[in-house]
């Protein structure tokens, strides 16, 4: 990655030109999971910066487990990946991650459940549906759609695993 360059007390960044990304990775915003997001997509997925296009929402791939009962938060992801697909014919993949302990999966699962209701935890179990729901999306884009769980790891739970779901 190139420095900023400074240019009349202004700086300026550097823009990729023309990138052909081959996959669009769906994550939390969650801001403790962000470094790991950010290293396993290089370091696991072989994606550098220009290879994949990062879409960036509270509740990651999770909020896609409920088309029926939140069909707006379906209907956003959805036009997203139509979209980028559109702009992008070269993308190939769509990487799904969620993971445990994710604040706003959690509040959705309430909210869709309904009060009183005590939300199971969210897991593995939640990508398999979103995966399901999205297929004739997926399939209409000829994209194929790879799953991973994130995972609270080590002793304090500082360190983040990532396995995939299949």
């Amino acid at each position: 990655m190139n420095a900023p360059i400074l240019l009349e007390e202004e700086l300026l960044y550097e823009a990729l030109v023309d990138p052909q990304c081959e996959a669009i990775v769906v994550h939390c915003s969650d801001a403790r999971l962000q470094r790991a997001f950010r290293e396993f997509t290089v370091t696991e997925l072989g994606l550098a910066l220009g290879d994949f296009m990062p879409l960036v929402v509270s509740g990651g791939a999770s909020v896609l487990a409920h088309p029926e009962r939140l069909p707006k938060e379906f209907k956003f992801m959805r036009d997203r990946l139509e979209f980028y697909r559109s702009v992008m014919p070269s993308l190939k993949r769509v990487v799904l991650i969620s993971h445990e302990r994710c604040r706003y999966s959690q509040a959705l699962k309430k909210r869709v459940l309904g009060r009183g209701v005590v939300p199971e935890a969210q897991g593995p179990e939640d990508l398999r549906v979103v995966q399901a729901a999205l297929a004739p999306t997926l399939a209409k884009l000829d994209l194929r759609a790879e799953l991973f769980f994130a995972r609270f790891a080590g002793p304090e739970g500082t360190q983040i695993r990532f396995d995939r779901v299949g």
